[in-house]
Order: C-alpha cells, then sequence, then structure tokens
C-alpha cells in the first residue's frame, strides 16, 4: 500500500481526487451538507469527512446561556440526520471528528445534559470526555477512540 504512493503519478491522482471545504459558520456547515448530495455523486465520493464538528458548535454556542443548549443539540441532530442520509443513500463513508474538553468539578456534578456527561477518563486534573456530550454520541453509529499507548504509539478502541 505506502509502495503505491511512491511514484509522483500516483499520489497527484489521489491528491487530486480530495477535495477540501472550509465552513467557518455553523449556519455555512449547514447550508453546505444540504448542498453536498449533487457534489459527491459528481465527484464519485467514497468518502465524507468532516474535521471538527465540535469546534463551530462550540464557538457560536456559549451553552451556559439559556437556551443555547437546545438550539446547539437540535442543529447536531439536523446535521446527524444528514450525514446518515448521504450515508446510507450514497453508500459513503462518514467520518466526524468531535474534540476532548475536561471539566474540573466532581463526577457528581456532571449532568447528562453537561459537556461532560459522557466521560471518557478520570483524570486526576479532572473528567476528560467528548466535547459534545452524550446528546451528539447518540447520533453516532460507530463510535473510536484513539488513545496513546506508551510515548510512541497509539490504539483503537471501537
Amino acid at each position: 500500500f505506502p509502495s503505491y504512493y511512491s511514484t509522483k503519478a500516483n499520489l497527484v491522482r489521489l491528491t487530486e481526487s480530495v477535495h477540501i471545504f472550509r465552513e467557518e459558520t455553523c449556519a455555512s456547515l449547514m447550508t453546505r451538507l444540504e448542498s453536498l448530495e449533487e457534489v459527491l455523486i459528481t465527484k464519485g465520493a467514497s468518502l465524507l469527512i468532516i474535521d471538527s464538528i465540535a469546534s463551530l458548535v462550540r464557538k457560536e454556542f456559549d451553552v451556559s446561556l439559556p437556551g443555547n443548549l437546545a438550539k446547539r443539540t437540535a442543529l447536531l441532530a439536523s446535521q446527524a440526520k444528514i450525514l446518515k442520509f448521504l450515508a446510507k443513500n450514497l453508500h459513503l463513508s462518514v467520518l466526524v471528528t468531535n474534540q476532548i474538553t475536561s471539566a474540573f468539578h466532581s463526577r457528581d456534578a456532571v449532568g447528562p445534559d453537561s459537556e461532560c456527561g459522557d466521560s471518557l477518563v478520570d483524570a486526576s486534573e479532572g473528567l476528560v470526555s467528548a466535547a459534545l456530550g452524550t446528546a451528539w454520541s447518540h447520533c453516532v453509529n460507530t463510535r473510536l477512540l484513539l488513545d496513546f499507548v506508551g510515548d510512541s504509539s497509539r490504539e483503537v478502541f471501537l
């Protein structure tokens, strides 16, 4: 596999098949997702990667303000619905990255609707969890967790 890309022609062919869209707001991402089906069909795409779904919503929705958590959850559910539609109908693999966050309070203070409600690690510094919490985790079909093993290796948990 790696030797296939050792020739310049094969490497160029690979890079020409990658299409990057950069969205700066939740609204522009939603517009892109709603119009993506035709692009994916035209380009013959078999993989869609969104990195990171959390960055825009965390920037635009302060969950400490009344109503923002519900609005954010509704937006994420709409995005997940579109992604699942595209995956199913176009036989497309969709990879969406999240971010992690940490909270510096006791596990008892972390509720199911908080950003740290889906805790992954109980570290001495606090709780480390997926940034979008339990609402997003219910939208996911398969969850992969990447973790360090020693200084030079990583492990993937399914």
